[in-house]
């Protein structure tokens, strides 16, 4: 037993060495009618590489003659039959311009349409590629409408359109993971804009709410209320659509958050409010450096060195009033609880420490209110200390 399984895997492997070496002397063979005859058997048989290569050689020994059609379809064909999509699309396409009046030009015409198809590339790469297939295809439909194959292009078209909808929803959902905001909803009112219907509109819809509120929720509070009113707006546009929706859950948890924010901003106090309460707000000192008259300057006390001893201790006084009322303000948006919050910049105190930033220095605040007359001053008697 086990030497008649010996001697058929023996047999078998013969058989293929001397097939193997039959077919290497036909492609070195000059006998281009054998070629073509063993050619169309390899094709017949399924054996599409053996009849691709064979094709390859005689092709050019045919062009011109009658047999050329028939040759160079089935060449196209052998390379579509292989996967080698890119040069199947080529030899396809040549095959159109040769002969226009085929009878099999249709079919070419669509299996090259097909060859691009099968090059677009998965969603997560560039889809020019995909592009150039939908292309294709639609010039297929425009010019065979009423084709066997119009079925199976619009299906093609319509997988080829789902994935560009993925690329672009994809693209707009990765703004929002890494946190840009502003750039996540631009991204998806474009991508809604762009595919109206997609079978994604749902979760971009939700993608744009999540964003709204992480802008609102970390807002300064003199944009706080328009954007509180944004994600309410969102919201209703959601459940308008889709009042079923799978995200549900998570919008009444967030929308009812918004509320209570909307809530307590009449009684909070905003940065304009804060702006009020600084004495400084509207010095008239100026805000860049500046050349003073000396005289000016001297005149009140008649001695430039103790008119510049008295700006500076009203320059002092100054900055310890600014400086003690921005810790006050900064201390009212001070976050003390542990929260998501946290990895956020506090904006509020940003806007308040941007406000006294802005205003004029001390020392010249302090020039101003001496030119004007606004600072008393008198000697004291060291002596009756």
């Amino acid at each position: 037993m086990k030497f008649k399984s010996v001697f058929t895997v023996s047999f078998l492997l013969l058989s293929f060495l001397v097939s193997c070496s039959d077919y290497q002397k036909l492609l070195n063979s000059n006998d281009t009618a054998e070629k073509y005859k063993q050619a169309e058997v390899y094709y017949n048989n399924g054996e599409y590489r053996k009849a691709n290569r064979l094709f390859e050689q005689i092709v050019p020994k045919y062009r011109g003659k009658p047999q050329a059609q028939r040759i160079i379809f089935f060449f196209a064909d052998s390379y579509f039959q292989t996967k080698s999509y890119s040069l199947a699309a080529y030899q396809y396409e040549n095959f159109v311009k040769s002969y226009p009046k085929s009878e099999r030009v249709q079919e070419a015409s669509f299996k090259a349409a097909k060859s691009y198809y099968f090059q677009s590339p998965t969603f997560s790469l560039d889809q020019e590629e995909t592009y150039n297939a939908i292309e294709k295809l639609q010039v297929f439909l425009n010019l065979y409408p009423n084709s066997e194959y119009a079925a199976e292009a619009n299906q093609m078209i319509a997988e080829l359109q789902e994935k560009l909808e993925k690329k672009s929803f994809e693209i707009a959902k990765q703004y929002h993971t890494i946190r840009d905001y502003k750039a996540a909803i631009k991204s998806n009112d474009n991508f809604i804009a762009g595919f109206p219907g997609t079978k994604f509109r749902e979760e971009s819809l939700y993608i744009k709410f999540l964003s709204l509120y992480e802008i609102a929720m970390n807002s300064v509070f003199s944009k706080k209320e328009e954007r509180l009113n944004e994600i309410q707006q969102q919201y209703d546009l959601i459940l308008r659509y889709y009042p079923e929706t799978l995200f549900l859950e998570d919008l009444n948890q967030k929308i009812e958050r918004v509320n209570t924010e909307l809530l307590q901003l009449n009684t909070t106090t905003t940065p304009s409010e804060i702006r009020t309460m600084t004495k400084y707000r509207e010095s008239k000192a100026a805000l860049t450096s500046k050349t003073y008259n000396r005289n000016e300057i001297e005149a009140p006390t008649e001695n430039i060195y103790e008119a510049l001893s008295i700006i500076a201790k009203r320059s002092q006084q100054i900055n310890l009033d600014i400086k003690k009322e921005l810790h006050e303000k900064l201390e009212e948006f001070a976050t003390h609880n542990d929260s998501l919050e946290e990895i956020f910049e506090n904006k509020e105190q940003i806007e308040v420490s941007r406000f006294y930033e802005r205003l004029p220095k001390p020392h010249a605040m302090a020039v101003e209110e001496w030119l004007n007359n606004k600072i008393y001053s008198r000697q004291t008697d060291d002596s009756k200390a």
